[in-house]
Parts: structure tokens; sequence; C-alpha cells
């Protein structure tokens, strides 16, 4: 494309010229036509160098967000004559890359360098040389869409304990099954001695009357079932591309997901995907990490119709977290609505007024109206660590 050089050097060139006509100066026509010959040799230059070539990106399958990718962008010279002063652009590096100083005929040369990405699975993403040798007063640039293959998971943090899911801490707020013998407190009955049992374990009574050894035998406790439903609309609020608030929403869930499989709870899924609802069954940690990372804020649910929409595939006796950003909602409806499986409700509210939704009522405001609502609220404020954020609700009911 023409540019301000170019249009510099012609009407430079044209002056000169013009100049040179009228005092019949031969240096100014000399000036001149280097003048006119430069435009010519930087337009037809970079066209030259930037053909028959072809890129290629290296990058590893997987990382997380906020960690340096390293890539590795190779330029192959499919001609016969050398390519020189080569810029390498990466769409994915948001323009990062490196430069080719020389590549002889039929060689090869690599380009590395770092970025940190967004969560998201990227797939393709423009790669272009571009050369503006050797004046860059023309430049060409030469583009294709490079294969990414990488996915970016959200960050997470460790949590050692969420005590609200736990019956030490609470036992009123833990549901909890009991399916099976194991060593749990309650008692289950009697059952034959077997190598390895505890004989603290043996039932001294029943053995004299059956004139052999039996042990007590215990139900076995199963932690409560978790469904973690993510409400796809947190996207609409403001953010900068990797810090909005469906990012901030993602990197909650990953937290508690990661807590819920590390503690024993079995582990559902839910968000709108479409028209439907998406739901995952009992994944483990990094397939979790891989659906939430390819979470796009294309939901068209509030909170409530999502909740409606997920309860028939929400297990009887469970927890349910629901994770949104802060929203009008009947909220009393909407516990009423988990409350009916028999199961609890806990909700994580992304605050949007944080991401520049002034619209959105305030945390303050939608603690008050869960008051009566039996759901235990907790809010994330935008650039707030999210282990603090889940250190202490805004407000606790009971069931």
């Amino acid at each position: 494309m023409i540019n301000r050089k170019v249009i510099t050097l012609l009407l430079l060139a044209l002056a000169m010229f013009l100049i040179a006509t009228n005092v019949q100066a031969a240096l100014l026509f000399l000036i001149s036509a280097s003048l006119i010959g430069l435009v010519v040799i930087s337009y037809a230059v970079p066209i030259l160098v930037t053909s028959r070539l072809t890129t290629v990106r290296k990058m590893p399958a997987e990382s997380f967000e906020g960690m340096p990718v390293v890539i590795r962008s190779e330029v192959s010279n499919r001609g016969w004559l050398p390519r020189f002063l080569l810029k390498v652009e990466d769409q994915l590096a948001r323009g990062g890359g490196g430069t080719v100083v020389w590549l002889p005929g039929g060689a090869s040369r690599a380009v590395t360098y770092e970025t940190a990405l967004p969560r998201g699975v990227y797939t393709k993403a423009g790669l272009a040389a571009d050369s503006g040798a050797p004046f860059g007063v023309w430049h060409r640039r030469v583009s294709n869409e490079a294969t990414a293959g990488i996915t970016i998971y959200p960050a997470y943090e460790e949590i050692p304990t969420f005590p609200i899911l736990e019956p030490m801490s609470s036992p009123s707020e833990t549901v909890h099954e009991r399916r099976s013998a194991g060593s749990g407190y309650d008692y289950l009955g009697i059952r034959e001695y077997r190598r390895g049992d505890s004989m603290r374990a043996v039932h001294w009574r029943s053995s004299a009357r059956r004139g052999e050894l039996v042990v007590k035998e215990f139900e076995e406790e199963i932690a409560t079932p978790v469904s973690i439903v993510i409400d796809l609309k947190a996207g609409t609020a403001a953010g900068r591309a990797g810090d909005d608030s469906l990012d901030a929403a993602a990197r909650v869930a990953a937290t508690l997901a990661n807590y819920c499989l590390k503690a024993g709870h079995p582990l559902r899924l839910f968000a709108q995907d479409k028209e439907a609802v998406a739901k995952i069954e009992r994944p483990g940690f990094f397939p979790t990490l891989e659906w939430l990372a390819g979470l796009k804020a294309n939901g068209r649910l509030d909170a409530a119709a999502l909740v409606e929409e997920a309860i028939p595939f929400i297990g009887q006796r469970s927890t349910v977290i629901l994770i949104a950003t802060s929203q009008k909602a009947d909220w009393a409806d909407i516990s009423a609505a988990v409350q009916a499986r028999r199961a609890r409700l806990i909700v994580v509210l992304v605050d949007a007024r944080s991401y520049g939704d002034k619209v959105s009522p305030t945390l303050e405001e939608i603690s008050g109206e869960m008051a009566g609502a039996r759901a235990t609220l907790y809010g994330l404020m935008k650039g707030q660590d999210v282990k603090e954020c889940l250190r202490e609700p805004l407000n606790v009911t009971g069931r």
C-alpha cells in the first residue's frame, strides 16, 4: 500500500525534477531519478523477499493462563535466491515474533519467542512474514492461518479446605449418603472375621454365641455429590481480553473442582451450550480444566433459567454451586428449586460492577435479597484473590 514515505519521496522527486527543468541542473535530474529508482527498488525487493515462503508454528499442546508459552516459528525458503530481513509477526502473540536476517535458498530458520495467552482453546491464528527490505519504504506482508493447537487452562488455586462442604466444620450444612460397608461410625451389622481385621472390631457376645469370631461392620460415608453450574452470561460484563468476568468464573470453578475432586466429592459440571445445557459427568481434573478452557460467553439464559434447565440432571441430596455474575434474580425461587431436589445451594457471584457494569446490583444488595433464600453467598471482585473470596461467605444460611 502507498504510505507517507512513498508519497514524500515521490513529491520530492517531482519537486527536484521541476526545479531541474527550470534551472537545467544535471545534478537535480540525477537526484530526482535516484529518488524514483529508490521507490521502484523498495517496491520490487520486498515482493522478491517474501515470495515462495512457508511459515510453520510449533508450540506446546497445553498451558495455563498467565504462564509464558514458548513459541517456535519456522520460516522456509522454497526458492533458490536468498531472502533477508524478514520479520515474523504472530497474531497469537499479539504481534510478537522475531527477525530472520539471512535465509539462503532452500533453507529454514526458526524464530523463538514467548507470550502469555488468555484462557481458551486455540486451533488457528495468523502467522505472517513481513519485509521492508532494503530501505523500509514499501512493506510486503505474506500471512496464513497457521495451526496453533494449544489449550490454555484457567488458573486455579489450592484451597486446603472449603468448610461449608465438610461435615466436621458444619454437620448440619452437609448432606451425606451412606451406601456401603466401610470405616464410618454408623453401625451396619456383623460379619465373619477376616484375616487382617482389628481385634477391637470383634463382637465378642455374638462370637461366643456362634462359636466363631465375628466383627462389627460400619457404614461407609460417601462425600456429598457436587454440581457446579456456570452462567455463561458472565462474560457479558466488561473486561479486557483474558480477564473478563467469565474468565474469573472459570478460575473459581477450577479452584472448587480441584478441591472437590481431591476431597472425594463426586463432581458434575453444567453450562449452557447454545440452546441446550451441556453437562459433564464425574470428570477428572484435566478434563474439567479442558472443559472450562472452552467456555465462551454464548449463554442466553439468566441464572434462574439455567438452574431450572439443569435441575433434572442434578442428583438428589447433593450440593449445587452456582457461579454467575451479580444480577437481578428471584433467588428465593432458585433456592426453592434446588431444595426440591433435597440439595443445598451455594452461590459464587462475580461482581459485575467491578468489571464496569453500572446497571448490575451490588453484592450487598444481593446478599440482602438472599436473607431468606437458604443459600450461602460468596462474592468475587475484579482483581481479588480466589482463595480470599472463598475463605469467608458474605452470608451463611441453614437448610
